[in-house]
């Protein structure tokens, strides 16, 4: 017998991958003392970027709706970069939660 995963299912098991990929990134940068952008972030994570057209406004699209949706979830929240950007950096719940120091 053959199984057949629905496409809703597909794309909640996708999205809950490419989240844990984000707050991957957070943690370790996090732990470095950095407060990183969404380009960084994009990098580090391996989620879109046109190898063609570095300045797309495409190739970060995908990361920010994830930042928005974290950042909806106080999963993570915003912070200045060393540049004065706008950065992002995960939470101090999540980030205490991913080191397993606290019940949450």
């Amino acid at each position: 017998m053959y199984y057949v995963m629905k496409p809703k299912k597909h794309a909640r098991i996708g999205m809950f991958h490419l989240e844990e990929a984000v707050l991957d990134v957070l943690f370790a940068a996090k732990n470095k003392g950095e407060c990183i952008g969404v380009a960084e972030i994009s990098k580090r994570s391996g989620i879109y970027r046109s190898l063609e057209n570095e300045n797309s406004a495409l190739n970060d699209s995908i990361v920010r709706g994830l930042l928005i949706k974290l950042s909806s979830e106080d999963r993570i929240e915003a912070c200045k970069q060393a540049n004065n950007q706008r950065g992002w950096q995960i939470s101090e719940r999540e980030f205490l939660y991913r080191n397993d120091e606290t019940d949450i």
